[in-house]
């Protein structure tokens, strides 16, 4: 029975994660970049074009990116030293980024440069082998996607010495950070939002600092998912109102030397299986944490999951911890996802990702859907 759930789960959450609408506008017509001295004496190439920031990739070099969006899809996919175009799914390409040592990607004027992407198969922006790489400044994510979401949003690979700076990561995007032998990489005054899958996954990496950092609204499956990873540490970030199944803070290790440690900051309002597996692998010191799913009482965990009929007609339902949508109410109260509009327009004040305890009002005969779901 609960494989079958499982399944389901996860088909609806490959199907709700990832209907975002956007804009793009115009681009300004392509001009050379330019360059200038920096007191390290990298060249900084100033550029205001999507193409213009492809052209100019590689080492030891600052790229420093006009205010606006830049939309990475269409590009004219060419051959050049440190750009590789590889195929994900349906004709969609990830654009991956190689072997630049002392590259930094930053956002110019005080609002972060939007980079963008409309493949949902394809990651916004993947490095492999970028020693000392930094991005600042920067809004990343998907947008105008009708379909499925398989694609994350900054993706890195066997780099030491990575610094990602006042940047948003943001869903659509399974994951905000997807890190595979990563060494001393900091995350700082950033933020990860609405990803669909995990908040961030990390594999063999090895010293990885969060700090003063908000992770917030995500949903579906994972957390922090960490794999064979060593000296991971949060300082005074905000984990605040993600929805997902499994437990927030995951580590396959059960070392000393492997705990994760969480220095002030605050884990709030979150619903999930519970905090941290194996529980002993997080050391919290100092932080806020409250109001979240598994600090629930045993009475009103009872009541999760369980339908009621009301005497005016309708009934309520009581989400427990892995129902984030109103497409997954409109299943286990319906038998069908179709009822989603309707639901949301018969519970205004709810928002997604909907979190355990939540009492949703389910009319009698609900009408279909009509259009697209939004994301």
């Amino acid at each position: 029975m609960w494989r079958g759930w499982a399944k389901w789960l996860a088909a609806v959450g490959a199907v709700v994660g990832c209907w975002y609408i956007g804009t793009s506008p115009a681009q300004p017509e392509s001009r050379p970049a330019t360059a200038k001295a920096e007191k390290d004496a990298r060249p900084v190439m100033a550029v205001a074009t999507a193409e213009e920031f492809v052209k100019a990739i590689g080492p030891d070099r600052i790229i420093e990116l006009a205010p606006g969006q830049y939309n990475l899809t269409k590009l004219t996919r060419r051959k050049l030293d440190h750009v590789r175009w590889t195929e994900a799914i349906d004709g969609e390409y990830d654009l991956h980024i190689r072997d630049c040592p002392r590259l930094e990607i930053r956002g110019a004027g005080k609002e972060p440069v939007h980079i963008v992407i409309n493949a949902g198969y394809a990651s916004v922006l993947n490095f492999h082998n970028c020693p000392s790489l930094t991005l600042s400044n920067l809004e990343l994510g998907h947008e105008k996607i009708l379909g499925y979401c398989t694609g994350g949003v900054v993706v890195i690979e066997g780099t030491t010495g990575v610094m990602i700076d006042r940047c948003l990561l943001y869903g659509c995007g399974i994951e905000g950070l997807t890190l595979t032998k990563v060494k001393d990489l900091t995350f700082r005054d950033s933020t990860v939002e609405k990803c669909t899958n995990n908040i961030l996954v990390a594999r063999d990496c090895d010293k990885l600092a969060f700090e003063r950092s908000v992770f917030r609204r995500c949903t579906q499956y994972g957390g922090f998912d960490f794999v064979d990873c060593m000296a991971v540490t949060f300082t005074d970030c905000q984990v605040e109102g993600n929805a997902v199944r499994e437990p927030l803070f995951k580590t396959n290790l059960n070392a000393d030397e492997a705990r994760i440690i969480f220095t002030g900051g605050a884990i709030r309002r979150n619903t999930a299986k519970e905090l941290a597996s194996p529980a002993n692998m997080l050391t919290i010191k100092d932080a806020d944490v409250k109001d979240n799913s598994w600090q629930a009482t045993e009475e009103v965990r009872n009541f999760r999951s369980t339908i009621s009929p009301l005497p005016g007609g309708g009934r309520t339902y009581i989400t427990g911890p892995g129902v984030s949508s109103f497409s997954e109410v409109s299943h286990l109260v319906y038998g069908s996802i179709e009822h989603r509009q309707a639901l949301e327009k018969a519970n205004p004040k709810i928002t997604e990702p909907i979190q355990a305890d939540t009492s949703i009002f389910c009319p009698d005969n609900p009408p279909k859907d009509v259009g697209p779901e939004k994301g």
